[in-house]
């Protein structure tokens, strides 16, 4: 609840990776994404400790991620609505 939505949808990927990673070990894939800022984690200058231990896990794996707008990638706006939906 105290993350912002770039926060969020970063730690989604995560939890994706984590649940999948049995899957996607080896494997090159693609992650696409209708958050633009995730784009810029992996480049960011002054992370927080956090975000280096989320890019440290994602480096793991051999992906290559694009941003596609929310209005042509109905999937991911379902699923992270789904994951960021108040729980109260």
């Amino acid at each position: 609840m105290n993350y912002g939505t770039t926060e969020k949808k970063a730690l989604a990927r995560v939890d994706a990776l984590t649940a999948f990673d049995h899957l996607l070990a080896g494997n090159e894939f693609t992650l696409v994404t209708d958050h633009q800022p995730l784009m810029y984690l992996k480049t960011s200058r002054t992370p927080a400790k956090k975000q280096l231990r989320w890019r440290g896990y994602i480096d793991q794996f051999r992906t290559k991620i694009i941003y596609r707008s929310g209005q042509w990638n109905y999937l991911a706006d379902a699923s992270s609505r789904l994951y960021t939906e108040d729980k109260s």
